[in-house]
């Protein structure tokens, strides 16, 4: 079909939006196949980390530290088969007279496992208080210099600025120092609003709570993750 040689403005209006149309019809495409491929990428990464995670063995490890924490092993692991959903180790049937043994668990994991949790999180975790804070990095020659500690080459300097007049020496040397204070004042302010900005996401996040599972956790298995 022939195109007008002077399309008329909604003619123009027209074409515009069909090719706006199409252009974000692409666009949309193109951000589908992205994530999509970036999905594919996370899916197989994901698949890695797990086989290499049963691999290694931490898995068995894992389940056996749980096991003494909760006081059970291959004698009494029967009485818990409601709670650990595992095949009992051993024989089919119980031999003759094991019925008449002790299974007892001297339990001496989980408390040595609770008392090293709760010591490291009132280490970490200081009850009205922060387990850590932000200072400014101190630079030794504003330090000196903001607390009046004026070296020879700073007066010479001044000196030569000023054209061998004392007076203005010591102001540009004052002026120094007053400079030297104001940088690491503003250090200061500006690692208190860092602080606090990050009690704030920590208040948000519950970051005490979460800690002592993560610390409770490791003190059990080795391993925890925030």
């Amino acid at each position: 079909m022939p195109f007008p040689a002077n399309p008329t403005p909604d003619e123009q209006n027209d074409g515009r939006a069909l090719a706006g149309a199409l252009e974000s019809e692409e666009q949309k495409r193109a951000r589908l196949d992205r994530l999509d491929a970036i999905g594919q990428a996370l899916a197989k990464s994901r698949a890695e980390a797990i086989q290499g995670r049963q691999q290694s063995g931490i898995e068995q490890d894992w389940h056996e530290d749980l096991e003494f924490y909760q006081g059970i092993d291959d004698a009494n692991r029967n009485e818990h088969r409601s709670i650990w959903h595992t095949k009992p180790m051993g024989q089919a049937s119980p031999m003759t007279g094991m019925a008449t043994r002790s299974t007892v668990f001297p339990n001496i994991t989980g408390p040595y496992c609770d008392a090293a949790a709760a010591r490291i999180a009132d280490m970490l975790l200081p009850t009205d208080d922060s387990g850590w804070a932000i200072k400014p990095t101190p630079i030794p020659e504003l330090v000196g210099l903001a607390k009046g500690e004026v070296t020879h080459e700073v007066h010479q300097a001044a000196l030569t600025d000023a054209g061998g007049n004392p007076d203005q020496a010591a102001q540009q040397v004052q002026t120094a120092v007053d400079a030297a204070q104001a940088l690491i004042d503003k250090a200061k302010a500006q690692a208190d609003k860092a602080q606090k900005r990050i009690e704030s996401w920590h208040i948000e996040c519950q970051y005490h709570s979460q800690v002592r599972v993560v610390i409770e956790d490791a003190a059990i298995l080795g391993t925890g993750v925030l």
